[in-house]
C-alpha cells in the first residue's frame, strides 16, 4: 500500500509541474492551483485499538484542481479518546494533518462526489491517567496515508456542506465519518 501511495504522489508532482502535457493526455486542461476553499468539518472518529468512539474536529482548505478530475486538498484533525477504567484508564490523543488528492468521477447528481488518497503526520499521545508515575506520557509521530470518500453539495453561492468517510491507515487507525461547510473565498 506504502508503494501506490508513493507512485500517486509521484504522478500528482509530476502532473503539478507539467500540467498542460498531461492534462492533454488525460483529456483535462491545465492546472487551477491556489487557495481555492477552506472550512471546518466535525463528526464520529472511531479509533481501531479498543478507544472509545471519539468527536473528532478539523480544519480543511481546497487547493484547486490539476486538471477537471483531480483536485488537492490540505487538513489538519484533532481527536481525543480513552479506554479502561481507573488505574488502567488510558486517553489517546491524536493531532496532525496532511495532504490529499481527489478524484472527482464525472456523475449525474446534485452534489459533487469524490474520491481521495493522501500521506499525513500525525503526533500521537498516550497518557495514563492515574498511572503510578506522575505524567506518564508517550508520544509518537507517525507519517500514515489515509483515504476518503465523500461529497459536496453547494447550498449557496459561497458555501458547500460536505460529508466524507475517511480512513487513516497506522498502528491505531481510525475511521471517521464527517460533516462540515467549506466557504468559497475565490469570488
Amino acid at each position: 500500500m506504502k508503494k501506490f501511495c508513493w507512485a500517486f504522489l509521484l504522478f500528482l508532482s509530476v502532473h503539478a509541474i507539467y500540467p498542460q502535457g498531461l492534462g492533454n493526455v488525460s483529456g483535462g486542461s491545465g492546472s487551477d492551483i491556489g487557495f481555492k476553499k477552506a472550512g471546518l468539518r466535525m463528526g464520529l472518529t472511531i479509533p481501531s485499538a479498543n478507544y472509545d468512539p471519539a468527536f473528532g474536529v478539523g480544519v480543511t482548505a481546497d487547493l484547486g484542481k490539476i486538471n477537471e478530475m483531480i483536485g488537492l486538498g490540505v487538513e489538519v484533525d484533532y481527536w481525543s479518546s480513552q479506554k479502561g477504567e481507573g488505574y488502567k484508564e488510558q486517553t489517546k490523543t491524536c493531532f496532525g494533518g496532511g495532504v490529499t488528492a481527489y478524484l472527482y468521477p464525472k456523475l449525474d447528481f446534485p452534489f459533487t462526489s469524490y474520491i481521495g488518497a493522501g500521506l499525513g503526520v500525525y503526533r500521537y499521545s498516550l497518557t495514563h491517567t492515574e498511572s503510578l508515575k506522575k505524567n506518564d506520557l508517550e508520544e509518537t509521530k507517525v507519517f500514515e496515508p489515509h483515504f476518503e470518500i465523500g461529497g459536496r453539495y453547494p447550498y449557496m453561492e459561497n458555501l458547500e456542506f460536505t460529508g466524507a468517510f475517511r480512513i487513516n491507515v497506522s498502528d491505531v487507525s481510525t475511521y471517521s465519518i464527517l460533516v462540515g461547510a467549506l466557504f468559497n473565498f475565490e469570488n
